[in-house]
């Protein structure tokens, strides 16, 4: 079997140019790990079968028909279950009991987001916390919403796996620079001084996403392939970035941890 790997570029139209590169090549099956990338190669092509991990709700970004019938060529694995953003609410409150106000940072253009914010909201009336979502498309504003949220004094910050802030580096940086407790969606991010992480064990899925492939390249239709919602959950904590904020993780919650970060 052939691999060949190509980089999907956070430039709208570099990924477009690399997307657009792909069918010329062949490929028996294509294999997707963003949203961003999947609608790249959408426009592209409709032969070729593909799997994707890392997509938020493919039915109404108009990825496959529904969860259980697809139709088509395309299936996999969403990165996104809605108690997701309730889980993120509670963590942050459980840390810092004093949080009263949570911004919610996300690039709307490369994360459907707004689905999700309705279960967070329950999550925050419930806690006494009010919700403020950030729409960002830059850096600027994404230290700017930090910063906001910052003056409060007793806020928090919410970043959901969103391509776009993921890729942009700077964002745990930023929550450090004006001492803000925050909760990412990618799991990673604790190794790189994230407080605290929780969202979707993307390795597995990946895993998972290998067996749909085999299934495929042995003659099954992508059409017949459920899209699966994700099973494992993966809470990272960052122990070096609690002391550095004077918070102290209860420990009720380090017994949850599947990582915690010396």
């Amino acid at each position: 079997m052939h691999i060949e790997f190509f980089e999907s570029p956070s430039d709208i139209d570099a990924r477009r140019a690399a997307a657009h590169a792909i069918p010329a090549r062949s490929p028996d099956i294509i294999f997707a790990n963003s949203s961003a990338a999947l609608s790249a190669l959408q426009v592209e092509t409709s032969a070729v079968p593909i799997v994707f991990v890392g997509v938020a709700d493919p039915v109404a970004q108009g990825f496959v028909e529904s969860f259980a019938k697809p139709g088509g060529k395309i299936t996999g694995f969403t990165a996104y279950e809605p108690s997701m953003g309730g889980k993120w609410i509670q963590l942050l409150k459980e840390v810092t009991p004093r949080t009263r106000r949570i911004a919610v940072i996300y690039n709307p253009e490369t994360s459907p987001f707004e689905r999700f914010l309705p279960d967070m909201q329950s999550s925050a009336d419930a806690l006494g916390v009010e919700v403020a979502v950030a729409r960002v498309h830059d850096g600027a504003a994404i230290e700017k919403a930090v910063g906001l949220i910052a003056q409060a004094g007793d806020g928090g910050v919410v970043f959901p796996p969103d391509p776009y802030t993921y890729s942009y580096g700077r964002n745990v940086e930023i929550a450090a620079q004006y001492r803000v407790p925050a909760v990412y969606g990618f799991p990673v991010l604790a190794q790189r001084g994230a407080l605290l992480s929780y969202g979707v064990d993307l390795f597995a899925q990946y895993g998972e996403a290998a067996t749909y492939i085999d299934r495929i390249l042995r003659g099954t239709r992508p059409a017949d392939l459920p899209v699966q919602m994700p099973t494992k959950f993966v809470l990272a904590i960052n122990l070096k970035t609690a002391k550095a904020l004077g918070l102290v993780i209860p420990p009720s919650l380090l017994a949850q941890a599947d990582e915690v970060i010396e």
